[in-house]
């Protein structure tokens, strides 16, 4: 057991040990920051200093430390005498800086987290899941605590503060990967929920809307235009929300091998034009996680339950799964889109329409898909579509992914811990 003589010591230690480490450092960035202002003499001597300065701290005296921790201020000082030395306030402004911008670069360019909204790609990975639940209805705040860190689930509700007029809902993007619900009332307040708007509406927003509207702007759906009056107290949704998974996309490895066919992966929605036909203006730049399930000059068809892809039927666990219909995936298999429209009385799928509008099919009886691998590359064509084929909003009713819209694979999924998908993904 440690004495108390002991204890204090080993406390003195730790402290003048961790002063050299600091001194150290300052003297190595000061070398960085003012290298092609000194000599090679007073390089190479500050240089030694350090290294001195680093063999005391682990297993010399505090004596010596201190000497060489005052040898290299001097040197430090005397190399450039109008040089003013940085404060220790400096120091951790910079520190917090540098960190903060290596943060930004590693998502920018290379790793980015990513949270699954919607339930298109369940069971193989979970959007946001909601079971309409009462405020008194909610377990107790130790337990509330607790699920949240392990299956991500937690408890939201949203209560009106004020009497006034709800004049629009809308889905909105937080920091790229978090769906949030945005109210806008006729007093010019605006409430943001952290959750998706379409699990928002199934927790009660949606029949609080119906129910208590005086009438819609936009009877077709949108939820842009409208007129509810609320009162002070009003709940317009209460639910547990169970999280969408959260995965990392690897924005650097398309950079160095192609797109394979069946793994998962993430894209933009920037210049898919029938998109926003279906999703409003979240389609000026949201991201996507769906199975590539077609490549640039591939012929892709449908033939419930199955997939085939140039006559083959397709190969890989991912599409595999689906197609064997085994719980819990769907029944049904792949199967043709059900948003369909009407070409001189035949119809037709959204999804095998050229730009110009004409169909892009062989045959309408079936679901044929022919991507493009033309001369630009940032044209060539991806299929895209959700392993939970029965409530996928995918290739099938808005089109094919461009090349210039693809932004890495999903490589991993990092929480929720207890929901069977944490790890590498299939």
């Amino acid at each position: 057991m440690t004495s108390p003589d002991q204890f204090i010591s080993n406390l003195f230690k730790e402290s003048w040990q961790k002063k050299a480490k600091k001194t150290a450092a300052a003297g190595r960035r000061y070398l960085n920051y003012q290298k092609d202002r000194l000599s090679e003499d007073q390089v190479t001597a500050i240089n030694q200093l350090i290294l001195d300065l680093k063999k005391e701290r682990k297993g010399g005296s505090p004596e010596r430390a201190e000497v060489l921790s005052q040898e290299l201020e001097v040197m430090c000082g005397n190399a450039l005498p109008h040089y003013t030395p940085e404060t220790e306030m400096q120091f951790q402004v910079v520190d917090i800086f540098v960190t903060i911008v290596v943060i930004f670069a590693i998502r920018t360019f290379i790793f980015q987290p990513y949270r699954i909204p919607t339930g298109s790609m369940q069971p193989t990975l979970n959007g946001v899941k909601v079971e309409p639940l009462a405020r008194a209805e909610w377990p107790g705040a130790f337990s509330r605590v607790l699920q949240y860190p392990l299956n991500g689930k937690a408890y939201v509700d949203c209560k009106v503060t004020d009497d006034d007029v709800l004049v629009g809902v809308r889905d909105k993007m937080f920091l790229v990967f978090l769906n949030q619900t945005e109210l806008k009332f006729k007093s010019g307040k605006k409430k943001t929920i952290n959750v998706p708007l379409s699990q928002a509406l199934e927790a009660g927003l949606f029949d609080y809307i119906r129910n208590n509207q005086v009438f819609a702007v936009n009877p077709g759906g949108l939820l842009d235009n409208i007129v509810v009056p609320v009162k002070k107290g009003d709940v317009l949704f209460s639910g547990a929300f169970e999280a969408g998974d959260t995965i990392v996309v690897n924005k650097m490895e398309y950079h160095f091998r192609k797109p394979k066919l069946g793994e998962v992966f993430v894209f933009d929605t920037l210049g898919i034009s029938n998109l926003k036909e279906f999703t409003g203006d979240q389609a000026g730049g949201s991201n996507y996680i769906k199975r590539l399930s077609g490549l640039p000059g591939q012929r892709v068809e449908i033939q419930s339950p199955e997939l085939f892809v140039d006559d083959q039927r397709a190969e890989g666990l991912g599409f595999e799964r689906v197609m064997r219909r085994e719980p819990p995936y769907n029944p049904t298999g792949y199967f043709g889109n059900q948003r369909q429209l009407y070409i001189d009385g035949n119809k037709i799928p959204r999804l095998l329409r050229n730009t110009d509008g004409s169909p892009k099919l062989e045959d309408s009886r079936r679901q044929v898909f022919k991507l493009n691998k033309g001369e630009d590359v940032n044209l060539h064509e991806y299929l895209a579509l959700g392993d939970n084929t029965e409530n996928s909003l995918d290739s099938r009713a808005w089109g094919p992914v461009y090349q210039h819209n693809v932004v890495g694979p999903a490589g991993i999924a990092i929480w929720p811990f207890t929901n069977g998908h944490f790890g590498f993904i299939k």
